[in-house]
Parts: structure tokens; C-alpha cells; sequence
């Protein structure tokens, strides 16, 4: 089941940078409000998450049962989250406020964003704080970054309030019990990209490093391999996000229903 976000046009977050973008362009897509992403739906204050809780609970509840006939149903022990872009910041916000839900999650080019508006932060640009679970069980994370994103930069981007990507592995670290001094070991290293993992079994996690990668999700398909070329794209087919995401899902189920 495939999950996309219906409302506010992503002009709006290109207008929020650039005051001559005409919010008349673009106009097909949407958000989730994943705290300091994306204008739209955080602006609207939508509570993606509950929607999330309200899906999962419906789909498991017997509609994917009742629609099939019968023939198929929801493994609860299976269900994943992932996503790119603004994708990959709910993701984050899913894993904080609703890991119960996951028996593992992926993102790429995001981090957490759920600080409060910060002080160098674009008037333009719209944040929702809010707080983690307090109680939780670790949960497996994999994550892929370029340190060339113009956007999510790696060292962090204040004008839109988002963190850097060394504090974000220090918070992953943090919901898994991994110590923060703990430096990881190579679980992948291909050409640009280079895989830590933290942690061990449901601890576990991993991160990749994609030098001079721009915003892009990185994989072996046509579109990645044109983006090589194209600035601030900057894709690479070193890694395949897609498989590695597959591989890593594979490795974990919840062992019980918290929900």
C-alpha cells in the first residue's frame, strides 16, 4: 500500500524561497507536515500522523481483507515506512512520534524537524514543534544522505530550520539506547557511497553517506542516471536506495502488536 499526500501545491514551498516563484506553477503534489516541512500542510497544522494511525488500523482492521475477497490481508509484524524529500521527514516524524507502528523505516534526504521556529529561520517558511514517544522499543532506521544537498544540508540549513545530519544520527542513536560515542562500523562502501551501522539487531542504525550527492533518491534507474548530471541533483547509481530498503525491510517483523 502506497500512501501519497493530496493538498497544497509544492509551489508554495518554492515561493516560500523565491518571492517571484508564481504559485500558479506546479500545482499537481502535496505535503506532510513533517514539522519544519513542507509549507502546506504544516501551515495547516494536518495531523499526518493520526491519518497514518488511522490507516494502518483501517487497512489491518479487514478493508484490505473485504476488498480482496478474502485472498489477501495485512501482516502486522511487516508494516514499513519510507520516503524520500519531504517523505523522508515524516518518515522521521512517524519514527518519533509513532514507532509502534513499524517494525522498520527508511529515508532519504531528510531529517527530524520538529525543533521550534528557529531564529534565523525564513518568515516564509512555516514550522509545527513537537515531542517524541517518551515510551518506545528501538527501532531499525536506515537512512541515505548526500553531503552535497543543497536543501537538506549537511551541516544544517537554518533558514528552513533543519538540523544537522551529524545531531540527527546523535537522536536516532538516542531512540535505539546506542552510545553516542559509538562510531559505528562499514556495512557498504561502493564508489561515492559509504554505509555505517550503529547498534545491533532491532537497535540497528544505518547510515549512508553519499559524497556529492544532491537532493535525490539514489538508484540504478534511467531517471537517477540522467540526474547525475543535473545540479543539485547529483544522483548516483553506487547505491541503490531502493534495493537496500527492500534488503532492510526484509530483516525485521515487530514481535508483538503494541497497538
Amino acid at each position: 500500500v502506497v500512501a501519497y499526500p493530496q493538498g497544497i501545491a509544492p509551489a508554495e514551498s518554492l515561493s516560500a524561497l523565491f518571492s517571484w516563484f508564481p504559485t500558479s506553477w506546479l500545482t499537481r503534489g502535496g505535503t506532510w507536515n513533517a514539522g519544519s516541512c513542507c509549507p502546506g500542510a504544516t501551515r495547516s497544522h494536518t495531523d499526518d500522523v493520526q491519518f497514518t494511525r488511522d490507516l494502518v488500523r483501517d487497512l489491518a482492521g479487514g478493508t484490505v481483507k473485504r476488498l480482496s475477497g478474502g485472498r489477501m490481508d495485512v501482516d502486522e509484524s511487516r508494516i514499513y515506512a519510507c520516503g524520500g524529500s519531504n517523505g523522508a521527514f515524516f518518515v522521521f516524524r512517524l519514527a518519533c512520534e509513532a514507532p509502534e507502528l513499524f517494525a522498520a523505516v527508511v529515508a532519504a534526504a531528510g531529517v527530524l524537524a520538529n525543533e521550534t521556529r528557529g531564529p534565523s529561520q525564513l518568515t516564509a517558511w512555516p514550522s509545527e514543534s513537537f515531542s517524541c514517544s517518551a515510551s518506545r522499543s528501538p527501532l531499525p532506521i536506515l537512512a541515505f544522505q548526500g553531503d552535497a544537498d543543497l536543501l537538506v544540508r549537511w551541516n544544517g540549513q537554518p533558514l528552513l530550520n533543519f538540523r544537522s545530519v551529524a545531531e540527527n544520527i546523535k537522536i536516532l542513536k538516542d531512540w535505539n539506547s546506542i552510545p553516542e560515542s559509538c562510531t559505528g562500523t562499514v556495512t557498504f562502501s561502493n564508489g561515492r557511497a559509504v554505509c555505517h551501522a550503529y547498534g545491533k539487531g532491532a537497535s540497528n542504525i544505518t547510515h549512508c553517506r553519499i559524497s556529492w550527492m544532491g537532493h535525490s533518491w539514489p538508484t540504478a534507474l534511467a531517471l537517477c542516471r540522467f540526474g547525475v548530471f543535473v545540479p543539485g541533483v547529483q544522483c548516483t547509481t553506487d547505491i541503490d536506495a531502493t534495493v537496500q530498503a527492500w534488503e532492510f525491510f526484509k530483516r525485521y517483523r515487530l514481535e508483538r502488536k503494541t497497538r
